[in-house]
């Protein structure tokens, strides 16, 4: 995929007069009054949110049904692998996380997909952190986690969302730094995570920070003890939660959620759907929303969602190098 793929922000704005609202542009896209957001992960967790948030609000915004089907399977890569034949004619779009939208492509010696060919971007929807979390009783701290991990160094197992995933690499990382054998332990989604570590089959919990780890954190049931990144989140109820580069921990770039079409679509489709998702984005209600799943909604130009996931790519490169870690095969 070249530069000339994506859309510049300049192109945007000139489109406005041709094209004034989303609406209108995307009801002579296609016959049927039925669009689809399809994810990659099962229902119940912080991608399922999302999408069906995005689907209610985009519903409404455009005056159609946007129904989401959830095609989950090794860590993302069974979805979007389906969504790469999908015609586009701006009736599909996919909605992936940095895990399936780029990381695979570094962490995979094989992938049943090309994101750089096959993922067409049309606009960043949010970004997020990931977080730590222990059952309850357990650590009740980062410092307090790290600790009882090096005592039990051979024992400490981490559930994560599936292998390859950011929060699996994370986890890794963290037994490097900690003097401890990280022993990562997939799962299909951030449901199931989070039951696993609230009944203390794992010793912990490495996710996206979203509605599953917040609710099971105010039920009571499990403690957040640590955040990636450089800066505590913006969350009220979690602003006491340190980050992992504070204590001098390894931390990972945030995750983020991008909407894709098929390679293929016509310039008038992308246009349309990032001045519909830019629209709903801008909202005080879904902003609101997303905050409370621990998310900040973000949008951009087809081409800034480009640039982003070219720019963590190489930053990842260099997390595999540093670490000497080994492509999946």
């Amino acid at each position: 995929m070249t530069m000339n793929s994506f859309l510049t922000r300049r192109q945007l704005l000139q489109s406005a007069v041709a094209l004034p609202t989303a609406a209108t542009s995307l009801g002579v896209l296609a016959q049927t009054p039925v669009s689809k957001i399809i994810i990659s992960w099962p229902p119940g967790g912080l991608t399922d949110a999302v999408a069906r948030l995005l689907a209610e609000k985009l519903s409404a915004s455009l005056k159609r049904n946007i129904i989401v089907q959830n095609r989950p399977g090794a860590g993302g890569q069974v979805g979007t692998a389906q969504f790469k034949s999908m015609p586009p004619d701006g009736e599909t779009v996919l909605l992936a996380s940095v895990s399936e939208a780029m990381l695979s492509a570094v962490t995979y010696s094989k992938l049943p997909y090309d994101p750089e060919k096959d993922l067409l971007p049309i606009s960043l929807i949010a970004d997020f952190p990931f977080v730590l979390a222990t059952p309850v009783p357990g650590p009740n701290s980062l410092n307090e986690f790290m600790s009882w991990a090096k005592q039990n160094s051979k024992n400490v197992s981490i559930g994560c969302a599936g292998t390859g995933t950011p929060s699996y690499y994370h986890g890794i990382m963290l037994g490097k730094k900690g003097g401890f054998e990280s022993n990562m332990i997939p799962f299909l989604g951030g449901a199931p995570l989070m039951t696993a570590v609230a009944g203390g089959h794992v010793a912990a919990a490495m996710n996206a920070f979203g509605p599953d780890m917040i609710n099971m954190h105010r039920a009571g049931r499990t403690r957040i003890v640590g955040i990636t990144g450089d800066q505590r989140s913006g969350h009220p109820e979690f602003t006491g939660v340190p980050t992992f580069s504070e204590l001098g921990l390894p931390t990972i770039p945030s995750g983020w959620f991008g909407l894709f079409l098929p390679a293929g679509a016509s310039a008038q489709i992308v246009q349309a759907w990032n001045i519909a998702v830019t629209e709903v984005l801008k909202t005080d209600e879904i902003r609101a929303r997303f905050n409370d799943f621990g998310l900040t909604a973000r949008s951009s130009t087809s081409q800034g969602l480009g640039d982003l996931m070219r720019r963590d790519t190489a930053i990842w490169n260099d997390v595999f190098k540093v670490n000497d870690f080994q492509k999946i095969s």
